[in-house]
């Protein structure tokens, strides 16, 4: 039915369709791979300051970790923020800023170091939209992502002990590169 000339050439398209194919899953499954200071090519953080506080003069008192915000520091190191009582999960704040290699190493290492780049741990969400109901206390909920994983956690920054501290400093440190006055 075919010439022998039509098969070939129709081989030949299947055999380089199979190894396109190929290729191009290989590569989807492969991580971005880190720079010299170890932050992964994705890396990036969202954090969210839920306050039990809505009074306006009540928020301006508390110390800037605690405050209600929304931080997104994307992996080309921009960082946006808003502050306020209408800081949620679900908004995308306007660009404040560019984080440079340096600060965008800085957060890797508090990120790192903390633990809340680890998919597992006590406080653990399986999305940032899960830690609606725990909103009892002033709250960072936060997500990381890198390495082609994500975890998101709830933590409580009024509870004390060695996660709310690091949150507390992450938060901290996120807020002075937004400008946000202590």
């Amino acid at each position: 039915m075919y010439t022998p000339g039509v098969k070939l050439l129709s081989g030949i398209v299947a055999a380089m369709i199979g190894l396109g194919l190929g290729v191009c899953s290989g590569c989807a499954a492969a991580p971005p791979p880190a720079d010299a200071s170890g932050r992964p090519a994705d890396f990036a953080v969202s954090i969210t300051v839920i306050s039990t506080q809505d009074d306006p003069t009540l928020i301006s008192a508390l110390p800037r970790q605690m405050r209600p915000a929304r931080y997104v520091i994307e992996a080309d190191g921009s960082l946006r923020a808003a502050v306020g009582a209408g800081a949620t999960p679900d908004i995308r704040p306007a660009l404040t800023r560019r984080l440079d290699s340096a600060q965008m190493a800085r957060l890797w290492r508090l990120i790192e170091e903390s633990g809340f780049a680890e998919p597992e741990g006590a406080s653990r969400l399986a999305s940032e939209a899960a830690a609606s109901e725990l909103y009892a206390a002033t709250t960072a909920v936060m997500s990381v992502t890198h390495a082609g994983t994500r975890a998101a956690s709830a933590i409580d920054l009024e509870g004390g002990g060695a996660e709310a501290e690091a949150a507390a400093l992450i938060v901290d440190q996120i807020a002075a590169w937004a400008w946000v006055r202590p």
